[in-house]
């Protein structure tokens, strides 16, 4: 049986954007320039939805020589979060930084220290092992003995493949949209008063 994948990334823009304060509340409550700074500085939360389609090739044989192939189709949905401030949108570090987060800031921080050592290694990796690989092919075709050659070769593409995952690991979002969206409310609700009693 073998399996194919073709991935294919559809990006829906779906807004859910949340205010603790917003339109008329805010006219009605805020001077001009009030609802200006206000408006600028407010946390807001936006969803998009990832739609991911993927193909399942399965392969049989008929008789001795002959095979079919069916395929199978199938799709699934994530949908992921991003801040804003007023217009702007922020990084996830950015928005727990302001919104006084420290606990979560820290795990964010590390886990990007641990992204880019391995981003790096897994490079190097791969480098040495493309390297190698070309150098038992070559060791290979030039020497009579080819044990050398295939020994090198071996190696050097189980270094590759050990490269691959380092290069393609992220850290583990697990903050959830309902979170994120109760932390720029709660923002909102201190940045309004704060403007509100301001002299």
């Amino acid at each position: 049986m073998k399996r194919i994948f073709a991935i294919s990334i559809i990006l829906i823009l779906a807004s859910s954007l949340a205010f603790a304060a917003t339109g008329s509340t805010v006219s009605s409550t805020l001077t001009e320039n009030q609802r200006a700074e206000y408006l600028s500085n407010a946390l807001s939360i936006e969803t998009r939805e990832h739609t991911y389609t993927y193909t399942d090739a399965y392969t049989y044989p008929i008789g001795r020589f002959g095979a079919y192939t069916t395929y199978d189709t199938n799709h699934y949905s994530e949908t992921n979060w991003y801040p804003y401030m007023g217009p702007t949108e922020i990084s996830k570090l950015d928005f727990f930084r302001l919104t006084g987060y420290d606990a979560i800031v820290a795990r964010m921080e590390k886990d990007l220290k641990t992204q880019r050592a391995l981003v790096i290694s897994g490079g190097t990796l791969m480098t040495a092992g493309f390297i190698g690989v070309i150098t038992g092919v070559v060791l290979m075709c030039t020497m009579d003995d080819i044990l050398p050659g295939t020994i090198t070769t071996c190696i050097s593409a189980v270094a590759m493949g050990a490269g691959i995952p380092m290069m393609l690991w992220e850290p583990n979002d697990d903050i959830s949209i309902s979170f994120a969206v109760g932390v720029a409310d709660d923002y909102n609700r201190k940045l309004l008063e704060s403007i509100r009693n301001k002299r």
